[in-house]
């Protein structure tokens, strides 16, 4: 390149660098010289305060940075510094409306400008609070019966119950009218969660599908993978506190800045459930969630889900073993066995599904030692696509396929309702035809048309049902069977429910109350039968004795709140009301975390809570102990008064602690319960002021001396 070339480009640079400072000179001195106005800066629907704002003649607005928030950089397109700070230019394509009259700035968040970010999510223990505790029980489940001959017949099943750590025992004896008394029981060792070894007495057995009663050695254990959801996305138009949850577990909670967030690798704690995140901003609480369900049948990768048995099955030595393994995140592996002088079994299945569980495919072979047809060949198939479903299904016997059965199902589901249609064929039995239509007529009316057909049988069905109100519920149905019934329920509160009902000429009722110690159900018919039953447990845990409606079946859980009468829900259902101290005793699945909580719209007015829900259990522990006193706070009413007796209209009550209270027209404040003499000060508008002292109990307090 020649010099004189060199010249005249460095001449052009120089010429558009002065070009551009004078640019900036130029929208700094007009920023800078723009009128100014004070405005509340409203985004989102938001108010982020009073803020400084300049307006150019060009119409574009200059603002105080100090009114945007993190990840709100993208608004801005560009910054100048003013002797009185810095001021920030909005860009043109960000929708913003000035209304100078008012002194209000709206700024519509725009997500397109806002950053994008991801997080990954890891897998935490899936274990929530509570302190393992030794406990001892006595559960009982007793009924007693009148026939409409007279008859009266009495049993029942009683059960005791211990427990230290890992190291738990149990002793059942049930009796009846119309047999001997049983006895069985277990003695178990649970070093974790998922994995348990025990020695039963006339109990269920876990392998080979069978029944009866069992008496010998048994394990189980569950482990291995997990299943993931690849991803959540969660608009934030304004900077949010997000919690995220997979079902009622908590996974983390973010203090996160304006813009898109996408979390990753998010933990599924189950086969069904929801990942749900909770957005709370300046401008509300709101959720996003997203529903996932997988094949019951399928495990997670990796995964293993396994138990053994050794001793006597119905007085017959007996040996069994079952494995299931995930393979891979659509293939599962399934074996089950046992052996039994004369009636060994052998079952193996492989079960393979789409990653959404769209269609799921089963298929393998059984042996039945004591059967007609030894060898049977088994089959499944169940697909969905959009509304339409179609189910298939065969067990065909190996050596005789003329005498095998099958059957094939197709669904469809529209708006308010649902279709079905089934077919099936048998050798042995013929062949058979079902059809039911399902739909929603009204909000609360719903009706179903059914209809079966076969070589013996020939039914058209229509039921009805009727929920004006979550209390209430009706139901009837008539048949060309002739059948006619008609049903009703009513829930007068949480753990009391009346139902009624008409069927083949008989009127009967029942009422059921399970909000106190005992789980309490009577009964009765037009017909003379009549019944009463008593279900709960007398759990003696942590120096006290506690009568509860709990079957006792599970784990024992203790929950200490504080506050009496108060309604517990866990894993929602309604578990009871606390005692007079705030106690209350019920029970949940073994091993299994779940999530307690109370109605924070039907608490006592005097009565704060800190959060409405917390996941409880997940150990290997038959009873813990859950103390949830500090999430509540109790308030009580107060009147305050002049020394002359007049009401302290208006005041404020200046606590020693620092608390504000504010009195109402009637000199009335909700201050916090205490064990304790409160000291403080009374306050009035004009100056006044008065010293008090409130007891512990006191509803009514007068100014010490004349204000």
């Amino acid at each position: 390149m020649s010099p004189d070339v060199t010249r005249v480009t460095r001449a052009a640079w120089w010429v558009l660098l002065g070009a551009l400072l004078t640019g900036v000179a130029a929208a700094q001195e007009a920023a800078c010289a723009a009128p100014e106005s004070l405005v509340d800066v409203q985004v989102g629907g938001a108010s982020r305060g009073v803020t400084l704002l300049r307006q150019t003649p060009d119409g574009r607005v200059w603002l105080d940075p100090a009114a945007l928030r993190d990840g709100e950089d993208g608004y801005v397109q560009e910054r100048v510094t003013c002797p009185e700070g810095e001021l920030a230019l909005l860009r043109a394509d960000l929708s913003v409306n000035l209304d100078l009259e008012a002194q209000v700035l709206t700024v519509t968040p725009n997500l397109e400008l806002l950053p994008r970010r991801s997080q990954a999510v890891t897998r935490p223990e899936v274990v929530g609070v509570g302190v393992g505790l030794p406990v001892g029980a006595v559960a009982y489940d007793l009924t007693v019966s009148r026939a409409p001959d007279g008859r009266v017949a009495a049993g029942g099943v009683v059960g005791l119950t211990g427990s230290r750590g890992p190291l738990s025992a149990r002793l059942d004896v049930s009796a009846a009218r119309d047999r001997d008394v049983q006895v069985g029981g277990s003695v178990r060792y649970q070093p974790t969660r998922d994995t348990y070894v025990q020695g039963v007495w006339n109990a269920p057995a876990l392998t080979g599908g069978r029944g009866g009663a069992f008496r010998g050695v048994q394990a189980e254990t569950v482990g291995g993978g997990v299943r993931y959801l690849p991803a959540l996305s969660v608009d934030l138009p304004l900077p949010a506190e997000v919690q995220l949850f997979s079902d009622a577990q908590l996974l983390g909670a973010w203090t996160l800045g304006a813009g898109r967030q996408r979390f990753t690798d998010i933990p599924l704690l189950g086969a069904r459930g929801s990942v749900r995140a909770v957005v709370k901003d300046a401008a509300g609480s709101r959720e996003v969630t997203v529903e996932y369900e997988f094949p019951a049948a399928l495990l997670p990768p990796g995964a293993v889900r396994a138990a053994a048995e050794v001793g006597q099955l119905d007085g017959a030595p007996y040996a069994g073993g079952r494995v299931a393994f995930g393979v891979t995140p659509s293939v599962t592996l399934d074996a089950d066995a046992s052996v039994q002088s004369g009636n060994s079994r052998v079952r193996a299945l492989l079960v393979t599904s789409g990653v959404r569980g769209e269609y799921v495919l089963s298929g393998g072979v059984q042996y039945a030692q004591a059967a007609t047809d030894p060898w049977v060949g088994l089959a499944n198939y169940r697909v969905a696509r959009g509304p339409w479903s179609l189910g298939l299904a065969a067990q065909v016997p190996l050596n005789r396929w003329a005498s095998g059965a099958a059957e094939a199902t197709l669904g469809y589901a529209f708006t308010g309702g649902s279709a079905s249609l089934g077919a099936g064929v048998d050798g042995v039995q013929g062949w058979s035809g079902r059809a039911s239509v399902t739909g929603r007529l009204t909000p609360q009316l719903t009706a179903t048309l059914s209809g079966a057909a076969g070589p013996n049988v020939r039914q058209a069905r229509l039921n009805v049902g009727f929920t004006p109100d979550s209390r209430l519920s009706v139901a009837g149905a008539v048949s060309t069977t002739g059948e006619r019934s008609v049903s009703g329920s009513y829930v007068f509160a949480p753990g009391r429910r009346a139902s009624v009902a008409y069927a083949g000429g008989a009127v009967s009722g029942s009422y059921t109350q399970s909000d106190g110690p005992v789980n309490v159900t009577v009964s009765g018919s037009t017909d003379g039968q009549l019944g009463a039953g008593a279900q709960g447990s007398v759990v003696v845990a942590a120096g006290r004795v506690y009568a509860s409606a709990a079957p006792g079946t599970d784990t024992y859980v203790l929950l200490r709140t504080g506050v009496p009468n108060l309604a517990v829900y866990a894993g929602g259902q309604f578990r009871g009301r606390t005692d007079g101290r705030g106690d209350l005793v019920f029970s949940s699945p073994a091993g299994q975390a779940v999530a307690i909580s109370v109605d924070v719209a039907r608490l006592p007015l005097e009565v704060g809570v800190k959060q409405a829900v917390l996941i409880v259990g997940g150990t290997a522990d038959r009873a813990l102990l859950v103390d949830w006193t500090g999430n509540f706070t109790r308030q009580r009413f107060v009147d305050f008064q002049t020394a002359s007796g007049e009401d302290a209209t208006g005041a404020t009550l200046f606590l020693e602690g620092g608390e504000q209270v504010d009195l109402n027209s009637f000199g009335t404040g909700l201050l916090p319960g205490a064990a304790v003499t409160l000291t403080g000060e009374l306050v009035w508008p004009d100056g006044r002021r008065c010293a008090v002292k409130i007891a512990p109990d006191a509803e009514q307090v007068r100014c010490q001396s004349s204000p």
